[in-house]
């Protein structure tokens, strides 16, 4: 009886050892950040492949596996990009002119670059609170993460800018689809209030609320020193009816219907939502924003 006893307690008080490390394990693993974010700092946590050079090439347009279209664009890693959060690595990268290379962007420059699949990579893409990592076991590998999760193999590849259609808009609205969403995302981040009224009708309806340009740009300049960035990750380009423009309860007239999945880094963190244009015009070159609307929350005021 005293045998058994002895073996239960010795059992007992491994078990509580091992309960102790373990604990203690997960402790040393997690820290938060200035913004209360838990930051991964042990590298132990996954089992990311080192990462290795990327110099400077060229991605051709194309389809990706997920049937996302872009145009061609230039990727690049750059050296000191391992170790940050999903923040720290989007601002290197826009230090250096470009972005986060969107989810489709991704895999597009990996089917082209065996080299981006051998690296963990944040993306600027997002599937609600967290964000796409993409790569470390090829390019059909990908998780999701909190945004302030830190590992320090994990990299943050950069690309130029390229808006990711459908594969089925890739023909006929390739132009407007493509080009129109970085112009106006373009003029957004740099604050060009003149570039904004070049793509404005002379009156918007946002959400339901008539706005004159001016004061839909004024609303804007007003959030600015709220907001980081606004990126344009996907979109689709449709034909569809569009405010009229002339008034909140105005008839609608065909037009084409622009929705996109928009990223926007804000001072209390990045949200995603929802965001559709209605534009009219005849070309390209003369389409003028008269409907905006937006699905999702952690909305800024203005034109985004």
């Amino acid at each position: 009886m005293d045998l058994i006893n002895r073996s239960t307690a010795i059992g007992l008080l491994g078990l509580a050892l091992c309960l102790a490390v373990a604990c203690s394990r997960k402790a040393s693993t997690q820290a938060k950040d200035d913004a209360g974010l838990v930051r991964r700092t042990d590298p132990v946590v996954r089992d990311l492949p080192a990462p290795v050079l990327l110099e400077d090439a060229e991605v051709r347009e194309g389809t990706a596996d997920n049937l996302g279209f872009t145009l061609a664009f230039r990727v690049k890693r750059e050296p000191t990009d391992a170790g940050r959060t999903f923040r720290e690595a989007a601002a290197l990268c826009r230090e250096h002119g470009r972005m986060l290379c969107s989810e489709t962007q991704w895999f597009r420059a990996c089917q082209e670059h065996a080299t981006v699949g051998r690296m963990e990579s944040w993306t600027a893409s997002r599937r609600g609170k967290s964000v796409v990592v993409a790569g470390g076991q090829g390019c059909g590998s990908r998780d999701r993460v909190d945004e302030g999760d830190v590992h320090q193999h994990r990299v943050g590849i950069c690309c130029e800018r390229a808006v990711v259609l459908r594969a089925a808009d890739a023909g006929p609205w390739l132009g407007p689809g493509s080009r129109l969403p970085l112009r106006l995302e373009r003029a957004l981040n740099d604050g060009n209030d003149n570039a904004l009224r070049s793509l404005f009708a002379n009156v918007v309806v946002r959400d339901g609320k008539t706005w004159t340009a001016e004061d839909l740009i004024a609303e804007e300049k007003a959030s600015r020193s709220r907001v980081g960035w606004t990126l344009f990750d996907t979109c689709d380009l449709r034909v569809g009816p569009v405010a009229g423009g002339v008034s909140a309860d105005a008839g609608r007239r065909q037009g084409r219907l622009l929705t996109c999945r928009t990223v926007l880094d804000k001072l209390d963190g990045v949200s995603g939502y929802i965001t559709t244009f209605g534009l009219v015009g005849d070309d390209e070159d003369n389409y003028r924003v008269t409907q905006i609307d937006h699905r999702g929350p952690d909305l800024i005021p203005g034109a985004r």
